[in-house]
């Protein structure tokens, strides 16, 4: 487990970052390192959960 962040348990592989959410399902960044460089390959958001949600209270303002 790399750390847990406003109760989101976060982990990663060599080419995945991902969190599980509360409901049990998982949102995840996709890369790949090039050259030293990591390169964002994909993303994956549930549908079921919000933006909002995962940011938490503060970044909320941010998006309003």
């Amino acid at each position: 487990m790399v750390g847990v962040s406003g109760g989101l348990e976060v982990r990663h592989t060599s080419t995945v970052i991902y969190a599980k959410l509360p409901d049990g399902s998982k949102a995840f960044l996709g890369y790949r390192v090039e050259g030293g460089i990591m390169k964002l390959v994909e993303t994956y958001t549930p549908h079921s959960i919000e933006v909002r949600e995962l940011l938490g209270s503060s970044w909320s303002m941010l998006l309003s």
